[in-house]
């Protein structure tokens, strides 16, 4: 088949996107989709977290919602009650949790950290296009029997510009918190 501009795929993990919006992906990151993914890596998996500095072994949890990301210092003596004065208390440590977001943005090494590519594909049931544009367009043409773009599609798409999500800004607030949001940048098409 050959697709034009706005027509919706018929099939894969963009079943009902037009050829437009999963060239382009999105300003609109779904929020939900990226607080969870923020609370599976940073509650995951304690381990190799300390490479990121001392600060970031001695968090116990991170509490994370649409918005905000939490610090919640291990326990100093677990014979004692839990209450605020018996957790070890962080401060701003957002050079290390920002050095740490970051590398899971960076591609995976060996398969040891679970990116955020890697962890879309999980869910690609759901469909949400990040801004995968040209390369998984490519794909399609070379491994999908009969999936062709038009050529003015492609002429347009070639002038069209693209979403990239480059990682996670995040900024200390204060009382252990930090703001984030989407580190977003618009492409030009030749910039591919």
């Amino acid at each position: 088949m050959i697709y034009q501009l706005d027509e919706p795929m018929r099939f894969g993990k963009y079943n009902g996107y037009t050829i437009r919006q999963i060239y382009q992906g999105t300003l609109c990151i779904d929020r939900g989709l990226l607080s969870n993914y923020l609370n599976h890596i940073l509650n995951a998996d304690k381990r190799g977290r300390e490479f990121y500095g001392p600060s970031m072994y001695f968090a116990e949890e991170f509490e994370v919602t649409g918005s905000t990301i939490r610090t919640i210092g291990e326990i100093f003596d677990p014979e004692k009650p839990l209450s605020d004065s018996n957790r070890v208390h962080l401060g701003n440590i957002e050079r290390d949790l920002s050095a740490f977001i970051e590398c899971h943005f960076k591609g995976s090494f060996l398969g040891v950290l679970d990116d955020i590519d890697a962890y879309m594909r999980k869910y690609e049931d759901q469909g949400v296009p990040l801004g995968e544009g040209p390369s998984y367009l490519r794909w399609c043409e070379s491994n999908v029997d009969g999936f062709q773009l038009s050529k003015s599609c492609k002429e347009l798409l070639e002038k069209m510009p693209r979403t990239y999500l480059r990682g996670i800004n995040i900024m200390y607030i204060g009382n252990e918190t930090y703001e984030y949001m989407p580190d977003i940048e618009i492409m030009d098409a030749k910039e591919d």
